[in-house]
């Protein structure tokens, strides 16, 4: 059974790094596709190698992973970099090591369904 907690919005601010950004997963989507596919992000992105930098995990399959946890609050991103096919998956009350293998078997899915 799980057991709810109240997280201040203090203690979600006060993690430097995070971002801070609320959205819901239809919020959220429109504005990492359009980050993504951003003239601006395309130049710094381009031929970067495979790499994490700035939160964006840059594969060697040509996929890009973002995903972020904190206060058993999850978030993951995993798209092509062209950007034609991507998912958002949010959770809450998780453990990071339960939603990372979630994410791997999300990405699994995508590539066997040759998504990706």
């Amino acid at each position: 059974a799980s057991t709810p907690r109240s997280i201040s919005t203090n203690l979600l601010s006060s993690e430097l790094g995070c971002g801070n950004l609320y959205a819901s997963v239809g919020d959220f989507y429109p504005f990492i596709h359009n980050l993504l596919t951003s003239a601006g992000f395309r130049a710094l992105a381009a031929n970067l190698p495979p790499t994490y930098s700035g939160g964006i995990y840059y594969r060697d399959d040509g996929t890009i992973r973002i995903g972020g946890a904190d206060n058993s609050l999850y978030s993951l991103y995993i798209g092509s970099n062209d950007s034609k096919i991507a998912m958002v998956f949010f959770a809450n009350q998780a453990k990071w090591a339960t939603m990372n293998t979630v994410g791997v078997q999300i990405e699994k899915i995508l590539a066997q369904s040759a998504l990706l």
